[in-house]
This record gives C-alpha cells, sequence and structure tokens, in this order.
C-alpha cells in the first residue's frame, strides 16, 4: 500500500466509532486521516487532513476525546498532534 507521493505504508489505525481511518507512511512520515463516511461505503473516502511528520512512522493511533493523533517513528520519538489543526502539540524522544 502506498499514500499519495508513493512512499510505502507502514501504519493504519481504524476508528470504528466515528469510521476514520489513519495511516503512517514509514518512507516520508506522511500521516493521512480519511473520512471513511459510512460502513460498506468505504470506496467514498475523503481525505480529511494530511499531517507531515518525521520519517520511519512506525505507529498511529488517536484520542477522539482529546482530538489528538499520537505517531511513533522508528528512532524512538512520540509526537503528539492537534487533530483539527494539525499542529504538532509535543514530542517525546527516548534517550
Amino acid at each position: 500500500m502506498r499514500n499519495y507521493k508513493g512512499g510505502a505504508i507502514k501504519t493504519i489505525y481504524l476508528d470504528n466509532n466515528r469510521n476514520y481511518l489513519f495511516t503512517g507512511s514509514f518512507d516520508d512520515g506522511e500521516i493521512n486521516v480519511f473520512d471513511l463516511d459510512k460502513p460498506g461505503r468505504e470506496k467514498l473516502a475523503k481525505l480529511n487532513a494530511t499531517l507531515q511528520g518525521k520519517d520511519k512512522v512506525r505507529a498511529v493511533t488517536w484520542s477522539a476525546k482529546r482530538a489528538e493523533i499520537m505517531t511513533g517513528t522508528a528512532d524512538g520519538s512520540i509526537t503528539f498532534w492537534n487533530a483539527v489543526g494539525g499542529k504538532t502539540i509535543c514530542m517525546f524522544a527516548l534517550i
């Protein structure tokens, strides 16, 4: 599976309650958020947001209650994103 720029997607996360699909690209760090609209109509998915993070994304998850997306990368860092504005909230790096 590839993202729009051709980068390999390493991870996906599906929110069954809101029917959002999150993808994280290993090659270029692109994180995409899709609104799958209604179950059974996934072909009509709409791209809601694209966030540009650090490359080598290995994990993506999200907190609907906090409206935050969290990504983990191969270098061990974790980034928290504001899902509404698409801005980085904070980043943790393992030392």
